[in-house]
Order: C-alpha cells, then structure tokens, then sequence
C-alpha cells in the first residue's frame, strides 16, 4: 500500500515588501517583518516625505493622494 503524500508549502517569509510612491516621484521599496503594526509602518514611510501610494506585496492600496 502506498503512503500518501502531502505536498509542503513553502514558509511564508518572515518579511513583506512594501512599495512606496513619494510626491516627489521616488518610488521605493522596503522590507518590513509581517508583523509590524500598520501605524509604525506609515510613521517609517512617512520619514522619507510626503507619500502618494503605498502597496504591500500583494499589490493591496493602503493610501492614496488626497
């Protein structure tokens, strides 16, 4: 009799990329653990200057300009 077999999934990263769209036109990406809390995450975007949009890996928008 054969054993059946459960494929594995890959571990999930512990970090998510974050991709950051500035008013100025930079576009940068950064790398946070997933566990940040999101009020941190926008405090350290926010310190590189105005934001325009912000996009977690998955391509979700979190901010966009007003």
């Amino acid at each position: 009799m054969l054993a059946k077999v459960t494929p594995k999934r890959p571990e999930p990263s512990p970090l998510v990329r974050v991709d950051v769209a500035y008013a100025d036109g930079d576009t940068l990406a950064y790398l946070f653990p997933r566990s940040i809390r999101i009020v941190d995450l926008n405090t350290r975007i926010a310190r590189a200057g105005r934001v325009r949009k912000v996009a977690l890996g998955t391509g979700c928008l979190l901010s966009s300009p007003n």
